[in-house]
């Protein structure tokens, strides 16, 4: 999952996400959200389901609940014009989803997005000094 460079996009092209937050600040942005990240979920959790992990519910269950929590989330800072960074905005959703992937499951998530996580993560303790 690349929060990174969705949440750029997000705030690269705020102008449209602020038109719909105006106008239905409750449905269609949030749904839109919830649609790209629960597909992307999905994919993640069907390949660890295929490869014989465990998974507590359905994969498609699980990528809904964590797709809602995140849509809304994103739905609040674009309403909050952007006041966290992208950089610790994304640093905060890797780090929930290491805590929602167990250690044994992390092997399942892409090398692109784990080394797109370690570069947010330093970038966000670079700034902190």
């Amino acid at each position: 999952m690349q929060f990174h460079a969705a949440l750029q996009n997000i705030k690269d092209n705020s102008a449209p996400f602020f038109h719909i937050m105006e106008s239905d600040p409750s449905r269609e942005t949030v749904t839109m959200l919830h649609h790209f990240f629960a597909d992307s979920f999905l994919q993640t959790l069907l390949k660890m389901e295929r490869t014989g992990f465990s998974l507590p519910a359905s994969p498609e269950f699980i990528a809904s609940f964590y797709a809602g929590g995140i849509s809304i989330e994103i739905g609040i800072w674009i309403q909050n014009h952007f006041k966290t960074s992208v950089e610790e905005f994304a640093a905060n959703l890797y780090q929930l989803m290491s805590i929602i992937f167990s250690p044994s499951a992390s092997e399942f998530l892409s090398r692109e997005a784990a080394a797109e996580q370690s570069e947010v993560l330093k970038n966000i303790k670079r700034t902190e000094k």
